[in-house]
């Protein structure tokens, strides 16, 4: 079961998502967790450390999304000050993330295999793409708030279409990367169905990025039933999952018991999520939508990133003690 789940703890976050093909689809009968296990999950546990600490930046993405149309040039520059330093801070974060992204040392398996090599090499790009992506916003947003407070409204109206179209490639490039991790996991496994999630919350969040009421109010509709079919799919692998654990040793049950009772977290979060998608389609003040419901999104992408790092360290503890 160990080595199926080396996969499946890479459930969520951003660029975390990397269940590796020859470990996913492996027999769980009778394996246990092998050096070359134990070392990618210390690594991994480091990786997802470095891509937590790089996520704190992403706090000033949820206050862009505060400032409501219609507010009054005061509250309106007030917001865009808080903008300003929490963008600041935010680089700060990253440019500490970048130091330690740059300090992770290639993965090699202490036995000499290579089983993770290219899911480490593709991660340790993702995680240096993912870092990039955010500065760059954090940046464009500081000049815009630079140019809200010098009164520059031509540089400020130039930089707005730049700052909504970065923010949408970034979460563009999430859905294409996982949707690509996603193809290696099998499709009946927690980890598949999982990833189909993180798709969903994604393509929530560029729902409220479309303009047109009528048009948004659909995309929404859309990822929140996607989201639904996806979380019943996820309950039926579990169900599953959790049946081969009777055959299974009792430190193999009790440890997947443990290691499954955050797989029901997952899905009590994409029931939310799902709820949150619903009612920001339903929502009756298109000009607010989206300052009342992207700090949703953005802090239930935090959420799956931290069930990620519990899962991650769970694993790392048990094939520690089967030392």
């Amino acid at each position: 079961m160990f080595r199926k789940l080396v996969a499946a703890v890479l459930v969520a976050g951003l660029a975390a998502f990397a269940p590796v093909a020859a470990v996913a689809q492996s027999s769980t009968a009778g394996v246990t967790a092998t050096e070359a296990d134990r070392a990618f999950g210390a690594w991994m546990e480091r990786y997802s450390a470095i891509l937590a600490h790089a996520s704190r930046a992403s706090d000033a993405l949820s206050r862009f999304v505060s400032v409501a149309p219609g507010a009054s040039r005061e509250d309106i520059l007030a917001v865009f000050a808080q903008i300003r330093v929490a963008s600041a801070q935010g680089r700060d974060v990253l440019r500490e993330a970048r130091a330690e992204a740059a300090a992770l040392p290639a993965f090699q398996a202490p036995d000499g295999s290579t089983t993770y090599d290219e899911a480490a090499r593709g991660l340790r790009r993702d995680l240096t793409a993912y870092i990039d992506n955010i500065d760059r916003v954090l940046d464009i947003m500081i000049q815009v708030a630079d140019a809200f407070a010098n009164n520059d409204t031509a540089t400020a109206r130039r930089l707005a279409p730049q700052l909504q179209s970065s923010a949408i490639l970034l979460v563009d490039g999430q859905i294409i990367t996982l949707r690509a991790r996603q193809q290696m996991a099998p499709p009946n496994s927690t980890t598949y169905h999982g990833l189909g999630a993180m798709i969903e919350l994604y393509r929530g969040m560029r729902a409220l990025a479309v303009d047109a009421p009528e048009g948004r109010a659909n995309a929404l509709l859309t990822a929140a039933d996607a989201m639904a079919a996806t979380t019943r799919a996820h309950r039926a692998a579990l169900t599953l999952e959790r049946a081969d654990l009777v055959s299974r040793s009792a430190e193999e049950r009790a440890f997947g018991e443990r290691f499954l009772a955050v797989e029901d977290r997952f899905m009590a979060l994409n029931d939310r999520v799902e709820a949150a998608l619903r009612l920001a389609a339903e929502d009756a003040d298109p000009a607010t939508v989206r300052a009342r419901y992207m700090p949703m999104l953005i802090q239930s992408e935090t959420e799956y990133q931290s069930l990620t790092q519990e899962q991650l360290t769970m694993f790392n503890e048990a094939v520690g003690e089967r030392r």
